[in-house]
């Protein structure tokens, strides 16, 4: 999953908007009092999600944009970010 920094940003934004989203929904759900078992599995998906915008929000920390031939940003990879993309016979 290969990204540049602004996009990374932009995924961590789009996140960080859908826990909130997540949270508002639990409280109006503990004002009904719905099905506890979607809160439970909301509940871990918001762990997930948290999970996930802390490991981009490290690193954009730690790393910059790498410059491609053209001067444009190259995609990165939050995994392995000096992996790079190998040319094969299927592409």
């Amino acid at each position: 999953m290969e990204r540049d920094k602004a996009e990374l940003q932009n995924k961590k934004e789009k996140m960080e908007k859908a826990i909130k989203r997540i949270l508002t929904r639990h409280r109006e759900m503990d004002i009904r009092e719905k099905d506890k078992g979607i809160e439970e599995q909301e509940e871990k998906y918001v762990e997930t999600i948290k999970s996930k915008v802390k490991k981009i929000k490290q690193w954009l920390k730690e790393n910059d944009d790498k410059p491609g031939k053209a001067g444009k940003p190259i995609k990165s990879n939050i995994t392995d970010n000096e992996s790079a993309k190998m040319k094969t016979a299927h592409g």
